[in-house]
């Protein structure tokens, strides 16, 4: 799963529509900022979420954290109808994007990505046949993990009492079951997984892979 450099262009291109809508909610109702997001945004985002942020992960996952926040708190801000919100959150992303994700795709993208389809080998990833973590790394603030299970793997239901988590699928799918509601995990979603919740990731046919993060000043099991 690589992403071609046409790809990269379009996207940036896109960010001129992403901005005028950003306009459109700040001064006005944010119906069509809502409309925007859950159409031609949600393809975008689903595109960078499926095509880009797998390739940045093992070189850039301060930039993949980033981003995914930046997409979690557009949702939040959606969900909440607050056009100044709605605008604020799409100006955000878009500005990670034109400034560090997009160009850090065209200079250290790998032409494979890090596809189901691939060898985690290749990628320099060790990942056992059960599955589990596959690689991870440390920043001053936040702990991140690259998950990889196969079909039917994941993790059995557990409670975090200590911290949030964010998960971020980069490929395949999965169920996510948080206090007893089934969510489906795919690339273009973005869980938010709050501390105190019951919760369990069992992989979909193709298995899964995503970035989990969380605080790292707390020591405790993750999502």
């Amino acid at each position: 799963m690589g992403v071609s450099q046409g790809a990269i262009d379009a996207l940036g291109r896109d960010h001129d529509a992403w901005l005028v809508q950003a306009r459109v909610a700040r001064t006005g109702p944010p119906g069509a900022a809502v409309a925007f997001l859950a159409g031609d945004g949600l393809g975008h985002v689903r595109v960078v979420a499926e095509q880009v942020l797998p390739a940045l992960v093992a070189g850039h996952p301060d930039l993949v954290a980033r981003w995914a926040l930046a997409r979690a708190r557009l949702d939040a801000a959606a969900a909440t109808k607050d056009a100044r919100l709605i605008a604020r959150g799409m100006v955000r992303l878009i500005a990670i994007e034109a400034r560090e994700v997009l160009p850090a795709a065209r200079t250290t993208a790998p032409p494979g990505g890090l596809g189901l389809a691939g060898r985690p080998a290749e990628a320099g990833l060790v990942v056992a046949p059960t599955g589990g973590p596959a690689w991870g790394r440390a920043t001053r603030d936040l702990n991140l993990t690259l998950v990889v299970w196969p079909p039917a793997g994941g993790v059995g239901r557990h409670v975090n009492a200590e911290r949030d988590v964010l998960v971020v699928p980069v490929a395949g799918s999965a169920t996510l079951t948080v206090d007893g509601e089934d969510h489906v995990l795919r690339p273009g979603v973005v869980a938010v997984v709050r501390r105190g919740a019951a919760r369990s990731i069992v992989a979909g046919s193709e298995g899964v892979r995503y970035l989990s993060a969380h605080r790292r000043d707390i020591s405790s099991a993750d999502a």
